[in-house]
């Protein structure tokens, strides 16, 4: 039974009040710290640089002058967003497979629809980003439509948020206009107010009590349609808090770092001329001082000397340790940190494998906690489709594509002696050569049943080639 309109509000209040405010401080801050230009339009003028708002990376006094503080904003080296595009870039759901191997329709009749080849993308940065995400299901008028949100977006109200694949509740916010979702119904829920300017606006800038009840539609689902991805199933007592999270402080440390290494460069990077005990009486008697090959003076008094440029090397020194750090913690390659310093060069391709496994393990894992998710959605969509064979196929799988860096030509070898060697059938093999999709092993399954596999087309061009025996040929004429 859907909610009246009262209790429609008091619930969504309830949500945005509690869960939806707890996560706001912790969201704007990896936010801030992925992308910290968000804050550069209203921080500029502050005595330090922002990575995370009311959390300084680069202290410096309060009259420090505009060229500091100019200094410190061009200290940022943001390597978060690379580590969210390092572990991004080998997540890509190529397929879903049943049991038995073969590729499910289901693919083709929900998939494919709602364009996730290219979407999928956005909702995987999300969870990675920031520990989760989410995505609805709803009938559509083709086909059922699925659509992703990040938290900042939505949040979902779960009894037992370890086991339940489905939320009680869950909230979408988009700007004045919200919705609630349970398990009957949708309800569309309006502002007269509009965000306020700065950072975190999609979580600050309402005032719930100005809130409007619009209309419900029923999803006709019989369950809260919306599924929460996440970067690694927990327990009750863990705290979500993704890939970004655990390096910000790290990334603190190389901002300061550079700003070090910056300011040192821009003041004292070459030798200083001082004297003592003179001063110039006009601007062109300094003038020619500064630009003269040497000075001479009457005044025994008068002392003449240089300071040392300051060295850069400890400073770069600090930095190379900071992406270590980085590296180790994050398990991110070091050749995809530091290109032209430390990192090993000229490494052959087994190398390169070693070298990511650690990356490797670690997408394994988060590809194991996103693909529960993708399989359940997929289930909801055969579901609408009213294929209840495939609603209840908890064997199907997606499939990865593989994104290793194992050369594919030592793949296909191997994958042959597996096939020799073991007597495994070719066709359960396919599935794993480097960028082979459900398409490509369907079409060949559609060759080999129709007689027109590549196997019988090489023997009938072969069998024609061979020379005519001379009966044959003297039957011709020949």
């Amino acid at each position: 039974m859907a909610l009246k309109p009262t209790a429609a509000l008091d619930a969504a209040r309830s949500i945005w009040a509690g869960p939806r405010m707890h996560e706001a401080v912790r969201l704007n801050f990896i936010s801030a710290a992925v992308n910290p230009k968000r804050a550069y339009k209203n921080y500029i003028d502050q005595p330090f640089s922002l990575v995370g708002l009311g959390h300084p990376t680069v202290e410096m006094p309060e009259d420090a002058p505009q060229v500091m503080k100019n200094l410190a904003w061009k200290a940022r080296t943001n390597f978060l967003p690379l580590i969210l595009d390092v572990f991004s870039q080998v997540m890509k759901v190529d397929g879903y497979i049943e049991a038995n191997g073969t590729p499910s329709e289901i693919w083709d009749k929900v998939w494919q629809p709602n364009g996730l080849d290219a979407r999928q993308t956005g909702i995987h940065r999300s969870a990675l980003q920031f520990g989760a995400s989410y995505a609805t299901v709803l009938p559509g008028d083709t086909a059922p439509v699925i659509k992703g949100f990040s938290p900042i977006e939505m949040t979902a109200i779960y009894q037992d948020p370890t086991i339940d694949d489905w939320p009680m509740m869950a909230l979408e916010v988009r700007g004045p206009m919200m919705r609630l979702y349970d398990e009957e119904s949708i309800y569309f829920i309006g502002s007269e107010e509009f965000p306020v300017s700065g950072l975190g606006d999609t979580l600050q800038w309402t005032n719930p009590t100005s809130w409007n009840y619009i209309e419900s539609r029923s999803h006709g689902m019989g369950f809260c349609p919306v599924a929460r991805f996440r970067d690694r199933m927990l327990l009750e007592g863990e705290e979500q808090f993704g890939i970004v999270e655990p390096l910000i402080d790290i990334q603190r440390r190389i901002d300061e770092t550079t700003f070090g290494m910056l300011t040192a460069q821009y003041y004292a990077a070459f030798k200083q001329r001082y004297v003592t005990g003179w001063l110039p009486q006009s601007d062109q008697e300094a003038l020619k001082a500064a630009i003269g090959d040497f000075m001479a003076f009457q005044d025994p008094n008068v002392k003449v000397g240089t300071t040392d440029e300051t060295d850069l090397t400890r400073y770069i020194q600090s930095k190379e340790s900071a992406l270590a750090d980085m590296s180790a913690i994050g398990q991110i390659p070091a050749t995809a940190l530091n290109q032209g310093g430390s990192a090993p060069k000229n490494v052959g391709s087994e190398a390169v494998a070693s070298i990511d496994s650690g990356k490797d393990r670690k997408a394994s894992e988060i590809k194991t906690s996103l693909g529960e998710t993708w399989e359940l959605l997929l289930r909801a969509g055969a579901m609408i489709l009213g294929d209840t064979t495939a609603a209840a196929d908890t064997s199907s799988q997606v499939r990865w594509r593989d994104m290793s860096t194992t050369s594919p030509g030592a793949i296909v070898d191997a994958l042959g002696k597996v096939q020799q060697m073991l007597g495994v059938p070719a066709e359960m093999l396919w599935e794993r050569i480097p960028g082979w999709t459900d398409q490509d092993q369907q079409r060949a399954i559609d060759l080999i049943k129709s007689g027109d596999s590549l196997d019988k087309l090489m023997f009938t061009l072969n069998k024609q080639s061979q020379p005519l025996s001379p009966d044959v040929a003297s039957g011709l004429g020949g």
